[in-house]
């Protein structure tokens, strides 16, 4: 399950941001709910990729975002997923709560606000990743391929909050040039 991620101090502002040591390693990206703007980032080797797409073909399956699975079924993928070693980060970020905020206080378009909000979160989120598979939600840098096996465990820890937490809401919202009480 979720494990350890290493912890990598930054510049902005003496504040430690988590990062994966990438190594050999593939990754999930997903934001399944635009309205919780929860970003989850998944690391694991070729095997868990390989056994995550038959865990979902097992259980019948398309997609490990809770939101649209039946409880019995998220019992078979709990079940079988408990053998496999993969670790994950959960970021909160509000990306879309934050810019929409910001768009009406201040009359600066969204899609310039957008574009600046995920090049910030590229930054802290994609240090030491390649190329990850995403979900359409997620426009970070490291998004190199559509979503597969690894970016639907992504959406799974997301949802189950799984993982190393970090809440970049504030340090985002004073990447946009305004306090999180607008």
């Amino acid at each position: 399950m979720a494990d350890q991620a290493d912890f990598a101090g930054h510049a902005a502002g003496g504040v430690a941001f988590i990062k994966f040591d990438a190594g050999l390693h593939v990754f999930g990206i997903a934001m399944p709910d635009w309205r919780d703007g929860v970003i989850a980032v998944v690391k694991a080797d070729e095997s868990v990729r390989d056994a995550v797409a038959h865990v979902m073909s097992s259980c019948g399956v398309s997609t490990l975002n809770t939101a649209e699975l039946p409880r019995y079924k998220l019992s078979c993928i709990e079940i079988l997923l408990k053998k496999y070693k993969y670790e994950s980060i959960i970021y909160i970020t509000d990306i879309y709560g934050i810019v929409n905020r910001v768009a009406l206080k201040s009359g600066v378009g969204r899609s310039a606000l957008f574009e600046a909000a995920w090049a910030y979160l590229s930054r802290h989120i994609c240090g030491g990743i390649d190329a990850a598979e995403c979900d359409g939600e997620t426009k970070l840098s490291c998004c190199g391929s559509s979503c597969g096996a690894l970016c639907e465990l992504a959406k799974l820890e997301a949802n189950m909050r799984r993982g190393v937490v970090v809440d970049l809401t504030r340090k985002l919202a004073e990447a946009l040039g305004v306090s999180q009480h607008i």
